[in-house]
């Protein structure tokens, strides 16, 4: 398949410090490393630490030419590849959170390594798909990076019991299916309503107590 040269280049970011998010037409695209990809963006996500690195941003000097776009999560198309790519080709779906070190994911193109990329999993749109990689990762990396839970590659039950506060949010959700079906950990988790309880069993929860209760008291039910 041929490599596409966008047509247009389009992002919602700054460009001035007093000013609010708008579209930015024409946005630059800089030249592909050896190692990269261009993506046609089809969908991305917003993550609490969009908020954070904008009112960060405020503090830099920017411009319509040197704007602050952020996103971690996308979605979309390979349309071109770097010299060097060996992971992806031109047409192939893929998602990933990007790099801090670039502008973020909320161009309708976008330039991202190929070693931080995956295929898009073929069940999930790309709207589905673009709500996983950066709260996937934090939770992974809490998991097996932080608290050392071996990972072997092969799901084997273990006799270990993790208990998940918040088990129905963002990160929480993907805690327990990480924890439970890759790690094979017994899985506690806590929730305060029926719909979030029943959330959490449908994620791969083995036990769901009340968080608004003692929880010394909850766990002795089990």
């Amino acid at each position: 398949m041929a490599q596409v040269t966008p047509p247009q280049m389009r992002a919602v970011g700054l460009i001035s410090p007093q000013g609010d998010l708008q579209l930015i037409q024409q946005a630059p695209l800089k030249s592909l490393g050896p190692k990269d990809l261009l993506v046609k963006v089809e969908a991305v996500s917003i993550n609490p630490a969009d908020h954070v690195i904008l009112q960060r941003a405020r503090n830099n000097v920017f411009s319509q030419e040197n704007p602050t776009i952020v996103g971690f999560d996308a979605s979309g198309v390979v349309i071109k590849v770097g010299v060097d790519c060996k992971l992806f080709k031109v047409g192939d779906q893929v998602f990933y959170a990007g790099s801090n070190l670039r502008s973020g994911s909320h161009y309708n193109y976008q330039i991202v390594d190929e070693r931080i990329v995956g295929k898009k999993p073929k069940k999930h749109s790309h709207i589905e798909a673009a709500g996983i990689p950066f709260v996937a990762l934090t939770a992974y990396e809490g998991l097996v990076e932080e608290m050392r839970i071996p990972n072997t590659g092969k799901f084997q039950r273990i006799d270990k019991t993790i208990l998940i506060v918040g088990g129905s949010g963002g990160v929480g959700r993907m805690v327990i299916q990480i924890a439970k079906k890759l790690l094979g950990l017994t899985v506690i988790a806590t929730a305060s309503r029926e719909e979030s309880k029943r959330f959490c069993i449908e994620m791969g929860a083995d036990y769901v107590i009340n968080h608004s209760q003692a929880l010394a008291e909850e766990l002795k039910k089990y």
